[in-house]
């Protein structure tokens, strides 16, 4: 067993290193993390990178971001080697077969690697929980509760591993609660000491397309092929769902019902489902047989490394159409996919720097989601004479208007200032300050 979970380490570790770079990450909130990690480490105060704010990764993060920015993505890939070797170490203790294969497949999933070789918050709580999913089925109950507290102080949504794990619990149920409360409390006091009840508000952004929500509980968390896997491999186990004993069976379900309403009541990424991972694969070391589980792994690395879906132009050559969209299936996967985002947002926010510097005076440049990435190389939010910012309501609008200030947009800014604020293009009228999008993006 140890040989395993060394060798589990060291298999989750080396497949991160390659795709830790470019920068933070391609989502904008690894970056938004880095920024308040850099702030926290320069005014020594707590800054959250966004409400409900992650205390304990983004203080961690102001430690290590001295040694050098490439210390925060080396973090996640960190704990999602301890991740993995703990849900193995937890399969075993619950005598299921296959153990190392599952632990594998975790490993392997599109959204678990991908958000194990960036800045974000999903590593560092789902690596915690799995720590208490571990402790909890060796008979540790209070060690258990510190790991859940813990994981609550990297994403607050951590809670509702309370209920899984702690159906799973061997030992005392009123001690596993009260430390992780004890521990919950204090990784998140930092956010509610600086913003009081506020730190709880969270983000909202409208309404998403049920299509949008299909795709992000599916290819986004399991990839091309490895959604073709999880739908076989689920058909399987439904026949054979009698064989998981009943706490587990309790366990799986509460699991998918709690992160499936989570998710559900804001769909805007498939990583809010990367909870559910360990319950779906303990469904499967469960029910299906041993060489099931070993295709089902390789099918999880086929599925990062192999395939991926891209949104093309109309006058593509190659191109299905779909939901009024234009796909095409490319060689790659999604941990290529991911490496080439961070590439193309890097350049587009150089571009826009380069473009910056030769604007008008007292230009505004609405950036949308590049805003975090920017702020990086221009803190103060300007470069040179013009000001760089996320979106502009309407009161924001009309007052630039009445100064006379010219507006630039990415193309990205203006199609949200739509979603967001119902601001048409006409209405904005704001010159495009780079070329409207790259030849081909991820799909969706």
């Amino acid at each position: 067993m140890r040989r395993n979970a060394a060798a589990l380490f060291l298999i989750v570790l080396l497949t991160r290193l390659p795709f830790l770079g470019p920068g933070f990450g391609a989502d904008a909130d690894a970056w938004r993390i880095a920024g308040a990690a850099r702030t926290i480490a320069a005014e020594g105060h707590y800054v959250a990178s966004r409400f409900p704010g992650a205390p304990l990764v983004e203080i961690a993060d102001s430690l290590l971001l001295p040694v050098g920015p490439w210390t925060l993505p080396l973090a996640s890939a960190l704990w999602g080697a301890i991740g993995v070797v703990a849900f193995y170490l937890a399969l075993c203790r619950l005598g299921a077969r296959g153990c190392f294969w599952a632990a594998l497949a975790l490993a392997f999933t599109p959204v678990f690697w991908i958000h194990t070789t960036d800045a974000m918050d999903y590593a560092w709580a789902l690596g915690l929980a799995l720590v208490g999913l571990a402790f909890a089925v060796h008979g540790r109950p209070t060690l258990a509760g510190l790991a859940i507290g813990l994981a609550i102080g990297c994403r607050i949504t951590s809670a509702a591993f309370l209920v899984p794990i702690g159906l799973l619990l061997v030992g005392s149920r009123a001690r596993f609660l009260v430390a992780a409360a004890l521990a919950a409390g204090l990784a998140l006091a930092p956010s509610f000491l600086t913003y009081g009840t506020r730190f709880l508000s969270g983000y909202e952004f409208g309404r998403v397309p049920w299509i949008f929500v299909v795709k992000a509980a599916t290819r986004d968390v399991w990839g091309v092929i490895g959604t073709v896997a999880v739908g076989v491999a689920t058909l399987f186990a439904l026949t054979r769902i009698r064989s998981v004993p009943e706490r587990e069976r309790w366990a799986i379900l509460s699991a998918l019902v709690l992160f499936g309403g989570l998710f559900l009541r804001l769909p805007h990424d498939g990583a809010y489902l990367l909870p559910i991972l360990p319950f779906v694969l303990l469904l499967f070391v469960r029910t299906l047989p041993r060489p099931m589980l070993v295709a089902f792994a390789i099918a999880m690395a086929s599925s990062s490394l192999v395939l991926h879906l891209v949104e093309v132009d109309a006058s593509s050559k190659d191109r299905i159409p779909f939901a009024g969209r234009f796909l095409d299936v490319r060689l790659g996967g999604p941990m290529f996919a991911e490496r080439r985002q961070r590439f193309d947002h890097q350049q587009i926010r150089d571009q826009i720097v380069a473009r910056a510097n030769a604007l008008p005076g007292r230009a505004i440049v609405l950036v949308y989601e590049q805003m975090p990435a920017l702020l990086w190389v221009a803190p103060t939010g300007r470069i040179a004479t013009t000001e760089i910012v996320h979106l502009l309501d309407r009161e924001a609008l009309g007052q630039a208007r009445r100064e006379g200030r010219p507006l630039f947009a990415t193309q990205d800014a203006i199609q949200a200032e739509w979603a967001v604020y119902g601001v048409s293009r006409r209405e904005l009228d704001a010159q495009l300050i780079i070329e409207p999008r790259l030849p081909e993006r991820e799909a969706g």
